[in-house]
């Protein structure tokens, strides 16, 4: 999977929850915007097959929403690139037109729409804001020139802790806080997150989606590999344990309970394909430690020779 789809992927699964993109959208839009937006209101509008000629996919989320006395669609782009780009404006007039030929095609009233820019690249938003800005016309053709502002949403213009004193939803802020610094190193963006949730006293679960964004951006391909970044960090912000082991035991155990209800074999299986691929030895000695496993399944599961197994199980005193 390539860097955008990592970024698009993560930004849709934390941010793109109506009610969290009301909240976001209410506490860094323009005060004359977001003064007449009601956060609760939005209702997701679909993105595909948009218009005749229309390439869908590109479209990320779409709204609807209610500002003021009136309904307004909200159409909300994630850019994802490390550095702005020029063509974002006539990317967006494109969406504009499909939603309105939509619309046109299924015979409902046509909408005002309202298009944002939602950006974290690797440096802040420095393009025009408005279209005419870009397509500079003669100043004899500015009035008969398609134009629109198109407001930013630039998380690098936005302190930290305006993002923390803005939400009560700490999952909010831990992945805006991701997407702001995930291109400042695994090892800083990784300190903040784990300051932070140690801060609110926060369980440690609640990360597992920002740490699988920052391994997959930057390189981690094993749960090892990731501890061995992060223990050092968790233990200078004041963690006691090992994070990653808690995580690991945290999914083994969900694994472990989801087998239960669905069957033994087809529970755990999905715990380790969840990214529980510690030390193997650990995970046997869990299973056998739990009990209720053959030598021959938790071989099988963990995917080792039995003869490993029965080795573990002689030196914790649980022989075949």
């Amino acid at each position: 999977m390539n860097d955008i789809a990592l970024h698009d992927r993560f930004f849709k699964s934390t941010l793109g929850r109506p009610d969290r993109m009301g909240k976001v959208l209410k506490a860094f839009l323009p005060p004359g915007i977001s003064s007449s937006l009601d956060p609760g209101s939005l209702v997701p509008l679909a993105t595909e097959s948009v218009g005749e000629g229309l390439d869908a996919s590109l479209m990320d989320l779409a709204f609807s929403a209610r500002f003021g006395d009136q309904e307004t669609r909200i159409h909300l782009i994630v850019e994802h690139k490390s550095s702005p780009d020029d063509g974002v404006h006539f990317q967006i007039a494109h969406y504009l037109c499909g939603l309105w030929a939509r619309e046109r095609k299924e015979r409902r009233p046509l909408l005002p729409l309202l298009p944002i820019l939602f950006y974290h690249g690797g440096r802040p938003w420095s393009l025009p804001g408005r279209l005419s800005d870009v397509l500079k016309p003669p100043p004899e053709l500015l009035a008969v020139t398609p134009d629109f502002l198109l407001p930013v949403i630039d998380l690098h213009r936005i302190e930290d802790e305006e993002i923390r004193s803005r939400f009560d939803d700490v999952e909010a802020v831990l992945a805006l806080l991701s997407l702001k610094h995930i291109f400042d190193g695994i090892e800083t963006c990784a300190r903040l997150l784990l300051r932070e949730i140690w801060e609110r006293k926060a369980p440690y679960g609640i990360l597992k989606p920002e740490m699988d964004y920052m391994g997959s951006m930057h390189g981690i391909r094993s749960p090892l590999e990731m501890k061995r970044i992060l223990d050092p960090i968790a233990k200078e912000v004041g963690m006691a344990q090992s994070i990653v082991d808690t995580w690991m035991e945290e999914w083994l155990q969900q694994g472990i309970e989801q087998g239960i209800r669905q069957g033994v074999q087809q529970g755990i299986q999905q715990g380790v394909q969840q990214g529980v691929r510690q030390n193997q030895e650990q995970m046997i000695d869990r299973l056998l430690q739990r009990g209720g496993f053959s030598h021959e399944e938790i071989a099988s599961l963990v995917n080792v020779d039995i003869v490993r197994v029965r080795e573990i199980a002689e030196s914790l005193g649980k022989g075949s």
